[in-house]
Parts: C-alpha cells; structure tokens; sequence
C-alpha cells in the first residue's frame, strides 16, 4: 500500500495520520498524539488515497449548475468554478466547460473540476444531483445527469 501522505506532510501527517490509515494505529505510542487530544486542522490536504472505484465525471449537457454536488461533497472533491473565457487559452482540448446558466454571469465560463486522488467514491454527489438519469446498470459506471460516477481505467 502507498504512503497516506507525501514525503513532504508534516511529521503528525505522516508518522500518526499515515500509520493509522496504513493499519497500525495500535503500534503508534501515546506519546505521537497531541498531550490535549485534538488533531491539527487542515490534516486532509495531505491525504491522496486514491480509492475510488468510480469517480463523478462533470456531463456539460444535462447539468443544471445548481451547486448541489459540490455541496454535499464530503472530500472537497468537486469544486465549481465561473471564469473568463481568456483563462482557457492555452486549457488541454479535454478540459470542460460551458456558458454559465446564470444570466448574472454571461459571457463567463462555468467549469465544475474533480479531484479523483480526494474522492472515496461514496456517490453522494451522484445521488443528490437533481438532472440524474436513471441509468445505474450502465457497465461503464452509472450515469446521472450532470453528476457521473465514471469507472476508472
């Protein structure tokens, strides 16, 4: 199994965090914890487990850009974003995006992006969506409107 955490986390990340996800917390001494009991904040910034299964893939055709993925999302997984379209000059041919539904926000770009090492798979994004398609039995994944649980390769 790869390390939890890259070489360069913090030490509490890498010699506490780390041990326990790679399941030996038991062989961690009471003295690596913190004397108070709490963990340090922001810990899951380090954390790329890359263990889904399946991930959401953004469809630009039947998405509505209520938000709601992006907000359900446990992991921070999915992050939405409205830009100028000067900011995809020079973007690879395979990165999304699509004209705003807002009218607040013509002329801007509407990009949602997902970060597959932060996702666990849990598919809430995909449940919550409201344009889903009822398509789960799909081999490829299951397909739900804006909100796609797409297999990895």
């Amino acid at each position: 199994m790869p390390a939890a955490f890259a070489a360069g986390a913090p030490k509490f990340e890498r010699d506490v965090l780390g041990v326990i996800y790679a399941g030996h917390g038991d062989e961690i001494p009471v003295s690596a914890f913190p004397v108070d009991g709490t963990f340090p904040t922001g810990t899951a910034k380090w954390e790329k487990r890359n263990i889904a299964l399946e991930i959401p893939a953004w469809d630009t055709k039947t998405c509505i850009q209520c938000g709601k993925c992006a907000y359900v999302c446990p992991h921070a997984v999915l992050r939405i974003k409205v830009y100028d379209s000067k900011e995809l000059a020079g973007a690879p041919a395979t990165f999304k995006s699509s004209d705003p539904k807002d009218k607040d926000w013509a002329g801007l770009k509407y990009t949602i992006q997902v970060a597959p090492e932060d996702c666990t798979g849990c598919g809430i994004c995909v449940d919550i969506c409201p344009a889903k398609k009822q398509e789960r039995d799909a081999p490829e994944g299951h397909q739900h409107g804006g909100a796609t649980a797409a297999a990895r390769a």
